[in-house]
């Protein structure tokens, strides 16, 4: 049985992307690229993170799913012991401050490469062995969709692109459909899978052909964008195929359950900005008081009302932002959004929409505190760290400003 094999990452997995000042002349508009890093999927995508799904889809007995409990509790030490080997050689680094991190920037490459390496050879000898488990030859076919899974687990999980990062499959999972209904939907979820994944390996097809970084060589913001162009237009066709396939999918669903696989599916796509606000768990809150008056009860009834409107407009703002964003941005560290700017920077359109969003959401707040007293005012929930300042909380955005 051949070993399972998983494309690479997003391809630009950087230890650091820095602008250095003091260290290095570094020229307006230009940043130093400290260390790249295009090494397996496992690493970039993540760890396996349960072995239940898969035990799932292949259905396994419950001494296999035992069996495999056990495979992946070893891959995973195999997994803590390389990442402490990198912790150790990272902390070897840093002794002597941070000019002789500096230079040893040219070691970097070689830990990561260490590193992943271990991750890599962990996940093959994992799938190896579970492989003899299940008697994988035996059930190609349910073999074949266990490799589609983790490439969509390692593939989508390290896209920063809104949309581009939802798996489809775990979206009508999380809907618990009934079984006739799950059958009925059955050709739809093969096609999405056998699209997505084709698209996953395009995509990591345009990372293999990326001219590998120079650790410490500076690069202009220009060269930066071209390098990220072919990665980044691919991960935008993933996110196309999500969507395509998002609108096929709600439309083979009974009529019941097109509302929830929307929600579900927009809160996957875009997290940050439909995370749940300070004004939504005040409301909510608010609503469930005992001792709210008649008048009370209605003029909560009615901010919640028109908060809800007002929120499905910033969201829809914000969502127009982002893939605008998405668009003209590149993969940064760990799967951040980068925004490289020549120059001062200017307020983006997604900046506007959040801020729009935030100021939104704050007026709602001080409208909810009139209506209470003072002792309601004090049971209302505490708010989350920031929150108060930032509604659109959560997302990774490195801003680099030279």
């Amino acid at each position: 049985m051949s070993r399972m094999k998983s494309g690479l990452g997003l391809g630009l997995v950087v230890a650091g992307l820095v602008a250095v000042g003091g260290v290095a002349e570094v020229a307006r508009g230009q940043v130093l690229m400290i260390q790249e890093s295009a090494g397996s999927a496992a690493v970039a995508g993540g760890r396996i993170r349960s072995v239940e799904p898969y035990a799932k889809l292949l259905g396994l007995s419950k001494d296999e799913a035992e069996a495999a409990a056990v495979l992946h509790e070893a891959y995973l030490q195999a997994c803590r012991e390389a990442g402490e080997e990198r912790r150790k050689k990272f902390a070897e680094m840093r002794e002597g401050g941070p000019e002789a991190a500096m230079a040893r920037v040219q070691e970097l490459p070689k830990i990561m490469e260490a590193y992943r390496e271990r991750v890599a050879a962990a996940e093959a000898q994992f799938f190896d062995d579970l492989a003899v488990v299940v008697m994988a030859e035996a059930k190609p076919e349910l073999w074949e969709a266990a490799q589609r899974m983790r490439r969509r687990e390692v593939g989508l999980r390290s896209s920063p692109m809104g949309g581009a990062a939802v798996d489809l499959v775990e979206v009508v999972d999380s809907l618990k459909l009934p079984a006739a209904v799950a059958a009925e939907i059955g050709p739809s979820m093969l096609d999405y899978e056998l699209a997505i994944d084709r698209q996953i390996q395009a995509r990591d097809r345009a990372v293999v052909k990326e001219e590998p970084l120079v650790p410490g060589r500076v690069m202009s913001i220009e060269e930066i964008e071209e390098r990220n162009r072919p990665v980044r237009e691919a991960t935008i066709k993933l996110r196309e195929v999500n969507e395509q396939h998002a609108r096929r999918i709600q439309a083979a669903l009974p009529a019941e359950y097109r509302e929830a696989f929307d929600e579900a599916w927009r809160k996957r796509a875009f997290p940050f900005i439909y995370k749940a606000t300070q004004t939504e768990r005040e409301l909510a809150a608010a609503e469930g008081f005992a001792d709210l008056t008649t008048e009370q009860r209605e003029q909560v009834a009615l901010l919640r009302e028109a908060f809800e409107r007002d929120l499905k407009r910033a969201n829809e703002a914000l969502e127009s932002a982002m893939r605008e964003e998405d668009e003209k941005g590149m993969v940064g560290p760990g799967g951040a959004r980068v925004r490289l700017f020549n120059g001062p920077r200017e307020d983006t359109a997604l900046d506007l929409a959040k801020k729009a969003k935030a100021e939104m959401a704050a007026a709602a707040r001080e409208r909810l505190g009139r209506i209470l007293n003072e002792g309601q005012k004090k049971r209302l929930p505490e708010p989350e760290p920031e929150a108060a300042e930032q509604v659109f909380t959560g997302e990774r955005v490195m801003i680099i400003d030279r």
